[in-house]
């Protein structure tokens, strides 16, 4: 036998190998490679190793990324709490706590045997709460773990809070004031007697709340409306980073990406292409979309439909139904009332569209009214992720193919009474959702009929819902967020005078949106078996990103935007061009965290796709590109029985200013706002509907007065004379959309381009 090469044996170093590895290099000052090695053992060799978690939490720290710590550090004490109160431990939780017996044991050995990296800087990766035994590598002899003494949850969760409120602080603002909460409530559980803190860990904590404290009331001392609306919402201000180990990033110089990229846009915008600029060093890729052709007057430049489309409404509510995929709202005719227990009364609106205006329909109770019509074709969902899993009208177990899925494939679905899945509407057995011969694609009410939490204007959202549905199907999700965000209170939004404005500004309802989105892209992500950065409909988003420093960044806290703030007014401008990202432990640690797990993802042995640097990038990309607007886009009325009778986009007048409607199209957001003071005008129209439209305007008023430079800019000297076959955009010219609210930030001065795709 062949003797195994060096490499060969690095292969197969087992958690606790690499995990020393990783100590050594990360007291010696190297972060970036303890990173790495401690992100391989999370990933590859030993998913949701606690002392990885505690350790990878400092690297994060050392290298400026406090926020990523703060994750790292609440995924390790949920796991402390996980494996310590299992009563009834799965495999995976048993390999878990013996991974974490192995290292415990391991580092007291190279602590008694004086290992170079244990005496390195004792163990400590900085100055302050840095260079404490809570948050020191090395774990003994504080936890001095002998083999079959039990492994020590208590202490290692301890640290977790301990370095979770560190690197809170580190994070800035708002923060600060989750990272006071954190160390109050460890020291009011010890005098209650649920943890055991040592006189010296106490004294850690004490002073460490006390040094928090301090710079809170500094930071308050100051006549500063940004800092104080900040910690009064518990918020601070991240960058939004390319993070430099981000693979998911697309590389427009490989032909690949960029056939990739021409397929995508020839979906929505056939007559188009995209142009790349890197507006400075450092910052990531932005796409715009051009006319790949000369493009005449009253020609569709775009139609963009996806399933990124979400409302804060719930789905029945006064209003009407709102579609699950679309967010259209669906209204019944007031010439036929259901027939239900509670009839509801309908005004007309001007454009002959009805709105319920007293109490709202009933999922289930629309469903009973129709086991009243003898003839009535009805098309339920089966809540399947594949779209060619679908159903006929009346569908019954005879319709059924004959290689339809056997019970093992079905078991999902094949549910009983007992745990509370809804029966069909007309059978007394719980419901198996079949597989059918071929799609329903009608145009009619759909709804799930496992869950009865969505409904669907049409067969085609019904087939899209497949993507993203069977996820969150019966985990009522959707429903918890909006209820959490509508019960917030909303706080009084500043004024244009204030020297605090709308962009740091986050209202709740755009927040319940923003979970929203990333629990659908999430689902999504799932279905298709990929991480959500790959999707197509996330990738080319740039998010408004830009790549980290090359050299390690300070450990300041938030070196370069406070000094900004120290003055009573602060430079806003300059501060929004640090591309920042409004962050809270709440909204991007804890909530994201509680999705993970009612979708039934383990967040912390599932790290490859969930790691804290991905949600926040999602995040950053979500925030950038979501286009919001107030009120319904879309309407459709029904029949008494589900069938359309007509439908309208944009919805009809008056439209319910409480239900918003947010949207990502990943194509849409290619077309950059007129910017007017560049002299730029806008040269399509935009409709939101069911999706994103754009197109040139039918015809032009006093286009004979144009002059011949504005030819291909959209307008053109001889419109008139030549009519409607007059060109409108020249090939090559961008494509800009009309904005009263917003300005372009893409700067014309310096930007480097790049054709990279053709109409």
């Amino acid at each position: 036998m062949a003797r195994p090469t060096l490499q060969s044996v690095r292969d197969h170093e087992s958690a606790h190998e690499i995990l020393f590895r990783g100590n050594a290099e990360l007291v010696a000052g190297r972060p970036h490679q303890a990173l790495r090695l401690y992100t391989k053992v999370l990933y590859d060799v030993s998913p949701g190793h606690v002392c990885a978690f505690l350790n990878r939490a400092m690297a994060y720290v050392a290298l400026g990324y406090p926020e990523l710590g703060v994750m790292d550090a609440y995924r390790a004490a949920t796991a402390c709490h996980e494996l310590r109160d299992a009563t009834d431990p799965t495999p995976e939780m048993k390999s878990a706590c013996k991974e974490v017996e192995k290292y415990l044991l391991a580092d007291s050995i190279h602590y008694t045997t004086e290992e170079p990296w244990t005496s390195h800087s004792d163990g400590h990766v900085g100055p302050g709460w840095l260079h404490t035994e809570l948050s020191r590598i090395l774990f003994a002899p504080e936890i001095n773990y002998t083999q079959g003494g039990g492994i020590p949850w208590n202490a290692l969760e301890i640290r977790a809070v301990y370095r979770m409120s560190g690197a809170l602080w580190h994070c800035g603002f708002g923060a600060k004031s989750d990272a006071l909460g954190l160390i109050s409530d460890i020291l009011t559980a010890t005098k209650r007697g649920v943890y055991e803190l040592t006189i010296s860990e106490r004294w850690n904590f004490t002073s460490l709340g006390d040094a928090i404290l301090k710079d809170c009331t500094v930071d308050l001392s100051i006549d500063n409306e940004l800092t104080k609306a900040l910690m009064k919402t518990k918020t601070t201000l991240v960058h939004r980073v390319l993070y430099p180990w981000d693979t998911h990033i697309p590389d427009l110089g490989s032909r690949k990406d960029v056939e990739e990229l021409e397929t995508y846009v020839d979906l929505a915008a056939a007559s188009c292409g995209v142009r790349a600029i890197w507006p400075t060093p450092g910052m990531g890729f932005m796409l715009k979309l051009v006319a790949g052709r000369d493009i005449l007057f009253d020609e569709t430049v775009l139609v963009e439909e996806g399933n990124l489309q979400v409302t804060t409404a719930d789905p029945v509510t006064t209003q009407g139904f709102f579609c699950d995929n679309c967010a259209a709202v669906m209204l019944t005719s007031g010439d036929a009332q259901p027939k239900t227990s509670n009839q509801t009364q309908h005004s007309w609106s001007s454009s002959g569209a009805s709105i319920a205006t007293t109490e709202p329909y009933s999922i289930s109770n629309y469903m009973n009214s129709l086991d009243e019509e003898e003839d009535i074709t009805f098309n339920p969902l089966r809540c399947m992720g594949s779209p060619q899993l679908a159903v006929e009208s009346t569908p019954k177990n005879s319709d059924i193919i004959e290689n339809s899925p056997s019970s093992e494939d079905t078991s999902d679905f094949s549910e009983s009474e007992d745990n509370g899945v809804p029966l069909s509407p007309t059978s007394s057995r719980p419901l198996t959702p079949p597989q059918y011969s071929k799609l329903d694609l009608t145009p009619d009410f759909h709804n799930c009929n496992a869950c009865f939490a969505a409904c669907f204007c049409s067969g085609s959202c019904l087939r899209f819902s497949g993507d993203y549905h069977i996820t969150i199907c019966n985990t009522g999700l959707e429903g918890t967020i909006r209820s959490m965000y509508t019960a917030q209170p909303v706080p009084k939004q500043p004024d244009k005078s204030s020297s605090l404005d709308g962009r740091f500004y986050v209202h709740p309802k755009a927040r319940c949106i923003y979970d929203l989105l990333l629990v659908r892209i999430i689902a999504m992500a799932v279905d298709k078996d990929v991480n959500a950065l790959d999707l197509p409909e996330i990738r080319w988003l740039n998010g408004d990103l830009r790549s980290a420093p090359e050299n390690q960044r300070s450990m300041t806290l938030l070196a370069n935007v406070d000094p900004m703030l120290q003055s009573n007014k602060p430079d806003l401008d300059k501060l929004h061009q640090s591309r920042t990202l409004p962050w809270s432990f709440t909204n991007n640690v804890v909530n994201p965290i509680n999705y993970l797990q009612k979708m039934d993802i383990d967040p912390v042995r599932h790290l490859d796709r969930t790691d804290g640097w991905i949600l926040n990038t999602l995040f950053a990309k979500i925030m950038h590109s979501t286009q919001i607007t107030k009120g319904a886009r879309h309407a459709k009325t029904y029949d008494d029985i589900g069938k359309l009778v007509y439908e309208e986009a944009p919805a009809p007048e008056p439209v319910d200013e409480d239900v918003w409607v947010g949207s990502i199209h990943p194509i849409f957001a290619m077309i950059n706002l007129a910017d007017q003071d560049k002299g730029e005008n806008a040269n399509v129209v935009v409709e939101m509907g069911k999706g994103m439209k754009c197109f040139t305007p039918s015809n032009v008023e006093g286009t004979n007065n144009v002059s011949e430079e504005d030819v291909g800019t959209g307008a053109d000297p001889d419109a008139n004379a030549r009519g409607q076959d007059t060109i409108w955009i020249r090939a090559g010219d961008e494509i800009l959309r009309p904005s009263p609210l917003e300005k372009s930030r893409a700067s014309a001065a310096g930007n480097e381009e790049m054709d990279i795709t053709e109409g």
